[in-house]
């Protein structure tokens, strides 16, 4: 990774990319890590379904409560995001912009499917005040140069 000039703007250093959850699931209901949005404008969640059967019932939404512990998780209102029915690969997608709690997940509800299969989500926090963001697993290439 070379150096950086200040001027680049990149998803890379100017949010938060995690993986919440990578599951093999049939009717099940999974939730994501919480969240701390201390200092961040919003997150975005990216839910993944892959089935190669009609998927019916499955949906994602988020919570927020007062603490990391989630003991009295709220439900926010007009997050669900669902398919009625749909075939292949599901995605969606849930941006929640300033949160009214410091602690936020997302949730998915996977139905009966034919089997099992695998769902993923993923978290973006964006909006940070203090740049540059950490990010591990993957690095920053700028002006990159072509080869022949």
């Amino acid at each position: 990774m070379g150096g950086t000039s200040p001027l680049v703007k990149s998803l890379y250093t100017d949010t938060k990319v995690t993986v919440q959850l990578l599951a093999v699931a049939d009717t099940a209901d999974l939730t994501g890590a919480a969240l701390d949005m201390k200092g961040y404008e919003g997150v975005m969640f990216v839910a993944g379904h892959n089935d190669g059967s009609v998927v019916t019932g499955w949906h994602a939404w988020a919570q927020q409560d007062t603490t990391n512990a989630f003991s009295a998780p709220v439900d926010l209102e007009g997050s669900d995001v669902s398919s009625a029915s749909l075939t292949g690969i599901i995605t969606r997608v849930l941006d929640i912009q300033r949160p009214r709690n410091r602690w936020v997940r997302a949730c998915v509800t996977v139905p009966n499917t034919a089997a099992t299969s695998v769902t993923v989500l993923t978290a973006i926090q964006y909006g940070n005040r203090i740049l540059p963001e950490t990010n591990t697993g993957g690095e920053l290439h700028e002006a990159v140069a072509g080869t022949k």
